[in-house]
């Protein structure tokens, strides 16, 4: 049997007024959605790599799908309670079995040049996509 680590991030947009306005569960990237891990077993735990400049796992964003400086993708993991943008990155370890052969795996990670150039450009996508939900309201 192999061991992996299964993560998913929550996501919550926050009003002027600091408020929460929309909340999701997603992929590292805030568009690829994913269900909401069921976070009252033991086998979740928050990611507070980071620490002291996050709060409770939450880092921070101005602006998710902005420039690179304003993004998830600085580069460092901080909190500001003024940024619109939050989010807090769930993990836990999970025994697999191989059955025919294949077991569950994460990709290889790709060099952080890469990752920040597919990342933004599904930012764009996602942005285009949020664009034309607001014109078909």
């Amino acid at each position: 049997n192999d061991e992996h680590v299964d993560e998913v991030f929550e996501y919550v947009k926050l009003n002027g007024q600091g408020l929460p306005v929309k909340t999701w569960w997603a992929a590292e990237n805030h568009v690829s959605l994913r269900p909401k891990p069921d976070t009252s077993s033991d086998d979740w735990s928050i990611d507070c790599a980071g620490w002291p400049f996050l709060e409770d796992g939450w880092e921070s964003c101005a602006n998710i799908a902005g420039s690179r400086s304003y993004s998830f993708n600085s580069g460092r993991r901080s909190f500001n309670k003024i940024h619109y943008f939050q989010r807090r990155r769930w993990v836990r370890s999970v025994k697999s079995f191989r059955a025919d052969g294949i077991a569950f795996h994460h990709p290889v990670d790709v060099d952080r040049d890469t990752r920040v150039k597919q990342e933004a450009a599904r930012n764009a996508v996602g942005s285009q996509l949020d664009n034309q939900k607001a014109d078909n309201t």
